[in-house]
Parts: structure tokens; C-alpha cells; sequence
């Protein structure tokens, strides 16, 4: 099965080459910039010759950020979908936290910093009423910061109000990042998994549910997440072989609900999953730092 997961692996880096985000996309370049930190961060030890285009990707991600003109994606919501306003401030701040880790004292990063805050601070009250899920994750990224978010927003999704497969999908999705902002994103292994037994047992519960369902992407997180919980049993074993079965011939993950975004994220969340399967265990990977 090792050989299959590498080639998959492959396959999926490849496609990402082909497809790389947009340099004036925040949300999607977001995304990309996260991916690499994520791969430097942890997965040094399975691909060593890889590094060095690991970190020259992440680089060109955060000049591209530095180079984006936020007025475009902060400021009033004005016409815009709630969901998709909420995802580009999302894109900016997960922009922000990684400038501040890998670039603190660079040119332009206390700039942009401070521009993302403003923009929570002027639109905390119409930004924080949209998804509870979005604001658990900007209260990571703010701690992460050692920012204080404005106001006192909802984290925790109303689980008694959600209803069928689109419940199921934000329930999983918060589940996953109780899990992944445990780890630090990645940045160091978890010393106790006391507080993720609920997260843990979720998953556990529904994942084949989210196999039938061909929810690509959550069959990578959830795989994801118990190996983060050093759970490499029969579940992962069975996860990791569903996303092998489930790449598409062109490489990525996808389904037909998603969008060329969501492609690519489940493609990336794939891809560190089946990174996990070649991961030594319980040898922790170099970190990178830059």
C-alpha cells in the first residue's frame, strides 16, 4: 500500500504545481502559503529533498501577500455574500498570523497586521453574526498572534440546530480544528490528547459516513487528526486507503459539489494525510522555522 500512497502523493503535488492560486486570491492563497508551512513544519523527515521547493513556495506565497491590495477583500460587506466576505477575511488573517511567524520584523508585515485587525475591530458585529465555525478559527489565529479578537463572539457551532449533510459537514469541520489547532497547525506533536476525546470519538463515529459521502477533504482531515492523536489503527488504515481509491485521474480530490477552491484544499488536506502514512512514527520531523 506504500507504494500507492506515494504515487498518490505524487500525483497530488504535481496537479498543485500545475494549479498554483492566484497571486491576488487571498483566500486561496491562503491556503497554498498554510500548506507549505504545513509541509515544512512537520514533514521534513519524509521528503528531505523536497524542502528546499517547499520553502521557495512558501516564500513566493507571502511576497505575494505583501503585494495584495487588501481594500480589494477588507472593508464593508456592502453587496457581497455573507459566507464569502467571511472567507476573505478569513484568507487575510490566516495571511497575517503566517507573516508574523515566518517574516515578524520584515517590511510590510506590521502593515498588513494592523490592516486585518482594523478591519475586525470596525466590522466585529456584522462579521462575527455569520458563522460561529469562521469565528472559532479567527479566535486561533488572534491568540496565535497574541492579539486579543474584538468583542466576545460565538465559537462553538449550535449542533442542535443543524440539520442533515450540511450539519454533518460543519460539525466535522469544527471537530477537526479543535483537533488541528491542538497541534499548533502542525508545529508540534500533541503531549496529551485530554479535551479531544469528543473530537476524537466524532470521528470515529462518522467517518464512513464521509467515505460514502466522497467528502474528500474530511476523510483527509479526519485521517489527519487521529494520527495527530498517534491513531494510526484500523480507522486511519481505512481512511487512508479510501483517499488512495478516491483521487481523480488528473490527481487531485474532488467532488461534485466542490469548487476549483475547495478542489484544491481537499487536494493539499490529502495530500498531508497520506503524508502521515509515510511519516515515521514516533520520530518527530525537522521543523523549519522560516
Amino acid at each position: 500500500m506504500l507504494g500507492d500512497v506515494k504515487g498518490c502523493i505524487d500525483r497530488g503535488m504535481a496537479w498543485l504545481r500545475d494549479n498554483r492560486a492566484p497571486a491576488d486570491d487571498v483566500v486561496r492563497l491562503a491556503d497554498e502559503a498554510w500548506f507549505f508551512k504545513m509541509l515544512l513544519l512537520r514533514y521534513g523527515a519524509v521528503g528531505p529533498q523536497e524542502t528546499t521547493g517547499w520553502a521557495t513556495s512558501l516564500d513566493g506565497c507571502l511576497d505575494a501577500a505583501l503585494q495584495i491590495d487588501t481594500r480589494t477583500y477588507l472593508g464593508p460587506r456592502d453587496s457581497r455574500d455573507p459566507l464569502a466576505w467571511c472567507e476573505q477575511a478569513m484568507g487575510a488573517l490566516m495571511l497575517a498570523h503566517l507573516l508574523r511567524i515566518c517574516r515578524k520584523d520584515g517590511a510590510g508585515t506590521a502593515e498588513f497586521v494592523s490592516r486585518v485587525k482594523r478591519h475586525f475591530v470596525a466590522n466585529a458585529d456584522e462579521l462575527f453574526r455569520i458563522s460561529p465555525l469562521h469565528n472559532f478559527c479567527f479566535d486561533y489565529n488572534f491568540r496565535a498572534m497574541d492579539l486579543d479578537m474584538p468583542g466576545n463572539p460565538q465559537t462553538i457551532p449550535a449542533f442542535e440546530e443543524l440539520a442533515g449533510p450540511g450539519g454533518l459537514i460543519i460539525a466535522s469541520y469544527y471537530h477537526t480544528h479543535v483537533i488541528l489547532f491542538a497541534s499548533g497547525t502542525l508545529s508540534h506533536d500533541l503531549a496529551s490528547i485530554d479535551g479531544l476525546h469528543d473530537s476524537l470519538h466524532f470521528i470515529r463515529k462518522h467517518l464512513r459516513t464521509v467515505i460514502r459521502s466522497r467528502w474528500v477533504d474530511l476523510c483527509a482531515e479526519f485521517a489527519l487528526c487521529l494520527s495527530l492523536c498517534n491513531s494510526q489503527d484500523t480507522d486511519f488504515a481505512y481512511l487512508v486507503n479510501a483517499l488512495v481509491r478516491l483521487q481523480s485521474h488528473d490527481g487531485r480530490w474532488s467532488h461534485p459539489w466542490y469548487d476549483d477552491r475547495q478542489s484544491r484544499h481537499s487536494t493539499m488536506m490529502s495530500v498531508l494525510a497520506l503524508l502521515e502514512a509515510l511519516r515515521p512514527v514516533p520520530v518527530r520531523a525537522a521543523s523549519y522555522n522560516g
